[in-house]
């Protein structure tokens, strides 16, 4: 059965009454899981979500993002073709409702899903902060895992992945003869070319292994020589003050029990994205 938007009720969070229809963000669990490796990752989204235990006000932006509204919504299974395809028409009415999603994984093959429900999508681009390039055409036999993940994208929009260092050969070759761009740390003249070369409307996409691992251990595939937190903050920053991003994902966290930290990290990453979303823009960063 799908969730349906007109029926959800005022709810108490971040010590404030939500109201779905006049909050401009919403959050969204999505536990889904394609592959049995990745299976710890559909207790990522509560986790998170229990750990949204901080102050509202963002002491760099200067103001409160919960003060523009703040909507979790329900936690729902979501499982194999039939979750994959509620997932993607959920987000199609949410993007349709002029909502600002964060949807919250999951293994990253959401991504596939909630990126289907732009109907614009060709007019999108997608920027992925990943160690892993996800550009297999299949992965234990198929082409909608978590390792596929920018390769589906990139038949359908251009895709430019930060933080990449971890790419297979034949996924290599991909990048030469299509409209992927990966890269490792950002130099300023990097990141200068991706707003050069990407759509005014973005889709951002964090896979927290992303992060160096002493940053973010709870991850199914860890690589070392990741990004920091001021790194992946300070490139958000910019995208958010020179694109009109539509939406956001944060994925693969798998919960490491009685260890909260990470938990904590995707919870503030997610309201620091809120932040930039709606901050006022009177000042722009500079691109390193």
């Amino acid at each position: 059965m799908e969730l349906d938007l007109r029926e959800l009720t005022p709810i108490q969070f971040m010590g404030t009454e939500m109201n779905f229809e006049s909050s401009k963000a919403v959050i969204v669990p999505l536990p889904y899981s394609s592959v049995v490796h990745t299976e710890n990752t559909v207790n990522g989204p509560m986790e998170i979500l229990f750990a949204w235990n901080f102050e509202e006000f963002d002491l760099e932006l200067g103001y409160e993002p919960s003060s523009v509204g703040v909507y979790p919504l329900p936690e729902r299974q979501y499982v194999g073709e039939k979750g994959f395809n509620q997932i993607q028409n959920l987000a199609e009415r949410l993007f349709e409702s002029k909502k600002f999603p964060v949807f919250l994984g999951g293994d990253h093959s959401v991504t596939i899903a909630t990126t289907a429900g732009l109907k614009g999508l060709k007019d999108t681009s997608i920027i992925c902060f990943d160690a892993h390039s996800d550009l297999k055409n299949e992965y234990e036999g198929s082409q909608f895992s978590h390792m596929c993940v920018n390769r589906r994208i990139s038949e359908k929009t251009d895709v430019y992945i930060i933080g990449n260092r971890s790419i297979g050969k034949e996924e290599l070759e991909y990048v030469k003869t299509t409209n992927v761009n990966a890269y490792g740390k950002l130099s300023g003249d990097e990141l200068r070319e991706i707003l050069d070369k990407s759509s005014d409307e973005v889709y951002i996409s964090i896979d927290v292994d992303v992060f160096t691992p002493s940053v973010m251990p709870a991850v199914t595939m860890p690589e070392q020589d990741g990004l920091t937190w001021q790194e992946v903050i300070k490139t958000l920053k910019v995208l958010f003050q020179h694109k009109n991003v539509v939406g956001m994902d944060i994925t693969e966290l798998s919960p490491i029990p009685n260890f909260t930290s990470p938990n904590a990290l995707c919870a503030q990453l997610a309201y620091k994205c809120i932040g930039y979303k709606f901050a006022k823009k009177e000042t722009e960063s500079s691109l390193f």
